[in-house]
């Protein structure tokens, strides 16, 4: 239709004429234009919602290659299980099956079903490596049943929290103590065993028996007793009151946000879960310490997973969006999508991610926020876990050296992102586990560390713009002094002495330790020595580089550090 009329008009043209001849046509177009902007923007709300449907669909695809192969997710214990059983039923005595099939029952909701799996076998694998692989096994599952029998018939704010408090010693002791004999018996006859050691001392502290009743060789020292820290150190005790307020999320490892996303002036709670069918959960703070379960309310139903997520407000709207990371770990089996969710601000959300532009294929559970390009918007870094032989940590895989660069997305500022894979000295394509913006030198640019595992830490230093107004970086991590740890994983820049410099702190988790964690722990409380690297707390030295301080402030401890942050625990002014 069209609304163009021309009419010549004189100082000397009637008003009536002017009226009879312009009124219809404006009135037309008063109500017309209206109903097409409201045409456009339901057209607009349509293709969103279609793209967020188009995000469930694919999260559905990837669950449903999963039943078909659950070998490939380590953590798929329900699809693995349904595939064993088959198995099991076509080879009912086939001892090395039924041993995977008890550990997966182990590994799963369904724990107890391992148990009667295992004693049976052990009633007939009796050579000594088949003893050892079903006490081992039996002693796990004892002492897992054992806590959560005590979470659910016990429940304390104090459970499950070194040094064990009164209140969280278990009152059904028949797991704990039947794992303490097998804990005993694996002991005795694999004496130096030292991840068999800890759990020994976990099971006789949860009896409350340590160490009075334990044999002398056996006790680790100091299991329950604070470090001596100075009185002006001391932080609060914390206790766990999430089942209490009804946001005990208890699944498998994940990540939280808490923001106040609805506006009503009360903190909410954001969490998902790593397992592929894990349904992300939304508590809406309603005041007074409490929360409600809105998660459908909120839009999310169907959107599942991620092993960390990270809020921020992408489009200055005042409400923080969520950034959910997904396929870590899982090489080349971890080609899953992330996912952008908008905050409407109305205590709903919607998928943005296709037509965001990070929709990408990528193993990964690392991004971080800043406005690099200085243009009032933030920018997010997402890393990914490239070539490495440690990509397959815990999966097998048939390609491990599947690069899957990071990138660097430059916010448009209308909710589209342009991805740079490099950029005037950025590139990197290595195994990604963590990432923070900060100002190293304080000239108000955002420069970017990033912690590899299996290789040197990178930093890269904001160095302004290009003539086009993209930023550029200098890779400084070797001159800085910042590579170490070669196996690290969470990372964050803070001012810990509060001078006015960015310091950096970096957290190990040694893969190649990863079936001795316990044993690390052990040996180290024990005064020998470990084989995991130490953590490293760089202090700023003001002029771009950085000095290691870790031994002197008491970090060089064994860490296997995944999900942490900090802040001021104890009021002192220092985080």
């Amino acid at each position: 239709m069209n609304l163009s009329v021309l009419f010549l008009i004189t100082d000397s043209t009637p008003l009536f004429f002017i009226m009879e001849r312009f009124l219809p046509p404006l009135l037309l177009l008063f109500f017309l234009l209206p109903a097409l902007f409201l045409g456009c923007s339901a057209d607009h709300r349509i293709s969103e919602r279609d793209n967020h449907n188009r995000m469930i669909a694919i999260l559905d695809s990837i669950v449903d290659e999963a039943r078909i192969n659950p070998l490939k997710y380590f953590y798929a214990n329900e699809f693995r299980l349904a595939y064993l059983d088959s198995l099991v039923a076509a080879n009912p005595d086939a001892p090395q099956l039924l041993y995977n099939y008890a550990i997966e029952f182990q590994n799963s909701k369904e724990l107890e079903k391992s148990v009667p799996i295992l004693l049976e076998l052990a009633e007939y694998m009796t050579d000594p490596v088949s003893r050892r692989m079903t006490s081992e096994a039996l002693a796990i599952s004892y002492l897992r049943m054992a806590e959560v029998n005590n979470c659910f018939e016990n429940y304390t704010p104090a459970n499950c929290i070194l040094p064990f408090d009164e209140q969280a010693i278990h009152q059904n002791k028949e797991y704990v103590q039947l794992a303490m004999g097998y804990l005993r018996y694996l002991l005795e006859n694999h004496p130096g065993n030292y991840t068999y050691n800890w759990m020994y001392n976990i099971a006789h502290i949860a009896n409350g028996t340590y160490p009075d009743s334990m044999y002398a060789a056996y006790i680790i020292p100091g299991m329950q007793d604070f470090e001596e820290i100075p009185d002006y150190l001391q932080a609060p005790m914390f206790g766990d009151v999430g089942m209490k307020k009804g946001v005990g999320d208890n699944r498998i490892s994940g990540s939280s946000c808490v923001e106040d996303f609805t506006g009503n002036g009360h903190l909410d709670i954001f969490a998902t879960s790593y397992g592929l069918t894990d349904q992300v959960v939304f508590y809406e703070g309603v005041g007074g310490g409490e929360f409600e379960t809105r998660t459908f309310a909120a839009g999310l139903e169907g959107i599942m997973g991620g092993l960390n997520i990270e809020c921020a407000d992408i489009n200055n709207t005042g409400f923080a969006d969520i950034l959910i990371l997904r396929g870590a770990w899982l090489a080349q089996h971890g080609e899953h999508p992330n996912s952008l969710l908008r905050n409407n601000g109305d205590g709903t959300f919607t998928d943005i991610t296709i037509q965001s532009g990070l929709f990408e294929m990528m193993p990964s559970q690392v991004a971080a926020f800043a406005d690099i390009n200085q243009n009032g918007y933030l920018d997010i870094f997402i890393g990914n876990e490239s070539v490495s032989g440690w990509q397959g940590v815990f999966v097998q895989g048939d390609d491990q050296s599947k690069p899957f660069p990071s990138a660097i997305f430059l916010n448009n500022g209308d909710e589209t992102f342009t991805r740079h894979e490099t950029l005037n000295g950025f590139a990197l394509d290595d195994f990604v586990k963590g990432a923070s913006w900060g100002d190293i030198n304080n000239n108000g640019l955002p420069d970017l560390y990033v912690s590899v595992m299996g290789g040197s830490n990178k930093l890269f230093a904001h160095r302004g713009f290009d003539e086009n107004g993209l930023p550029k970086f200098e890779e400084i991590s070797r001159i800085a002094g910042v590579e170490q740890p070669q196996f690290s994983f969470p990372t964050w820049f803070f001012d810990f002495n509060n001078n006015g410099l960015d310091d950096i702190l970096v957290i190990t988790y040694d893969v190649r330790f990863i079936d001795n964690v316990a044993d690390e722990v052990a040996r180290e409380r024990l005064g020998m020595d470990v084989r995991s690297e130490f953590s490293r707390l760089y202090k700023n030295m003001g002029d771009e580089t950085f000095r290691d301080i870790t031994e002197e402030v008491g970090l060089n401890k064994v860490m296997f550090g995944m999900g942490s942050n900090f802040g001021d625990l104890n009021n002192n002014g220092y985080p």
